[in-house]
C-alpha cells in the first residue's frame, strides 16, 4: 500500500520550489566579470586617430597603388582598441573595431600590444588569397608611429605606409 502512495506538493511547497530554483540560476545568468587584462592592455585600450602616408615600394620610391587604395582594402581612420578577447584562436589578440563588413575583404579585425609597441591586425581568413593589413606601431608618449604593410600572397614586394595612431576620445565618453 505504501509502494502506491503518491507523493503530492502542496501549492505553497511549489511555489518555494520554483523560487529556489530561479534564484539558484539567476547567479548563473548574470553577466560575469570580464578577466583581468594586462596593465599594457589597459593602458593601450581606446580610441585613436589612424592616419597612412602613400604607399612606398621597399626601397621607399612612391607607388601608385590603386588595388590597395580601395576602401574595401584600407583600415577606417578611427579604430577603438577594445581589452576584449578577440573570436580569432589566438591568445593575446583582442577586439578591434569597428569589426569589417560584409562588402570589405578583410573578415577579422584584431590588435595586440607589447611593452612599447601596437600592431592592428586586418586579416582576410584566407578570402580572395591570403591578405592581411597590419600597422606596426613603437609608442612614443602617448601615440604610436610606425609601418603599415599589405602582405598578401599576390603582391609582392610588399607595399608599405608611414602610419601613425594618435589617441582620441571615444564617441560618447564625455
Amino acid at each position: 500500500m505504501n509502494a502506491k502512495r503518491r507523493m503530492t506538493i502542496g501549492h505553497n511547497s511549489r511555489r518555494a520550489i520554483l523560487g529556489a530554483v530561479i534564484a539558484a540560476s539567476a547567479g548563473a545568468c548574470a553577466p560575469q566579470a570580464a578577466p583581468p587584462v594586462a596593465p599594457e592592455v589597459a593602458e593601450s585600450a581606446g580610441c585613436y586617430a589612424l592616419a597612412l602616408g602613400p604607399w612606398l615600394a621597399p626601397d621607399g620610391t612612391l607607388l601608385t597603388a590603386a588595388r590597395l587604395d580601395a576602401p574595401s582594402f584600407l583600415p577606417p581612420s578611427r579604430v577603438q582598441l577594445v581589452p576584449v578577447e578577440s573570436h580569432v584562436p589566438i591568445h593575446g589578440h583582442y577586439q578591434l573595431e569597428p569589426q569589417p563588413g560584409p562588402g570589405d575583404v578583410f573578415r577579422s579585425a584584431t590588435w595586440r600590444v607589447g611593452a612599447d609597441s601596437l600592431i592592428l591586425e586586418w586579416s582576410s581568413g584566407g578570402r580572395l588569397g591570403d591578405s592581411v593589413f597590419f600597422v606596426r606601431l613603437r609608442r612614443i608618449g602617448g601615440n604610436y608611429r610606425g609601418r603599415a604593410t599589405a602582405e598578401t600572397d599576390v603582391i609582392k614586394p610588399r607595399p608599405y605606409r608611414e602610419a601613425e595612431a594618435v589617441r582620441i576620445d571615444c564617441p560618447g565618453s564625455r
